[in-house]
């Protein structure tokens, strides 16, 4: 009988044992879920929370604004353009000619960490005390690239053996077409006469370069000296035609056709004046 009672009482100790047991181990359980749905729930509000967005001040905007146009401005009077042309930083931004052969020479002034040299604007001589201008020249020791700078508009349309090419410009329902000489013969004539002047022992490249607001209209071109490009494309093509002809020059040749040459880049204003008027006259002939 006490060995009957000592059992039961040990039984029912060990049942209370598990019991307890498990009640610890569902509070400890039910502890750490809590916990952790806290720690869940404060991961979710915090991905979940919006970023706090930084508000730029007008002030900071227009300072960031004023110290780029700042650099811009001190780069240029620094450039090869500004002392070869002279040309102020203001007349260059508003007349779409003078930027289109800006932007050549931003684009190629590389070239010069490796001994090239630019020359804008040349006034070279030709029949009947005329000129005729080539806008950039860039001589490298790979050759010489002569550059019609076109920087136009609207949709343009052309071959390479028409005498005249159209733009059209697009406003509203309004369509306006300009003709315009073709510059692929344009830049022919240019070479035409940079040869007489240099001779004809070096490899030249004719590139015409278009905005790249505008769009050429299916423009074959077969001459395989010649490119007409957009400006974003101007490296690329000087590029490629330096392929076809390295080192084909020394520098001390280089030189010597460039100090040939700078003289027609700095003629007076009669000169680019006259230039207009031969210009205006051959129009309305």
């Amino acid at each position: 009988m006490k060995i009957l009672t000592a059992y039961v009482i040990t039984g029912n100790l060990a049942l209370l044992f598990w019991i307890l047991a498990f009640i610890g181990t569902i509070t400890v359980a039910k502890f750490v879920i809590t916990k952790l749905a806290k720690i869940l729930k404060s991961i979710i509000h915090i991905i979940n929370k919006p970023t706090k967005t930084v508000k730029t001040s007008r002030w900071e905007i227009d300072n960031e604004y004023n110290r780029e146009q700042q650099r811009r401005y001190n780069e240029y009077y620094q450039s090869t353009y500004y002392l070869s042309t002279g040309n102020k930083y203001e007349d260059v931004l508003y007349n779409k000619g003078l930027y289109g052969e800006y932007k050549i020479f931003v684009m190629l002034r590389t070239f010069e960490n490796y001994g090239a040299r630019f020359l804008f604007n040349c006034y070279l001589p030709r029949e009947h005390n005329e000129t005729t201008e080539i806008d950039v020249i860039l001589l490298t020791m790979n050759g010489i690239f002569v550059f019609e700078s076109k920087n136009y508009n609207g949709w343009i349309y052309g071959s390479e053996y028409q005498d005249l090419w159209t733009q059209t410009l697009v406003a509203g329902k309004r369509i306006n077409k300009t003709q315009f000489y073709n510059p692929i013969k344009q830049n022919k004539t240019h070479i035409s006469y940079l040869k007489k002047i240099i001779g004809e022992s070096f490899p030249i490249y004719s590139v015409v370069v278009f905005s790249n607001e505008c769009t050429l209209k299916s423009i074959e071109v077969t001459d395989p000296v010649t490119k007409v490009i957009y400006l974003g494309r101007v490296l690329n093509a000087v590029q490629s035609f330096s392929e076809k002809t390295p080192n084909s020059m020394s520098q001390e040749t280089l030189i010597s056709i460039y100090d040939k040459l700078y003289p027609y880049s700095q003629v007076n204003e009669d000169v680019k004046v006259q230039h207009i008027q031969n210009i205006n006259n051959k129009i309305r002939i």
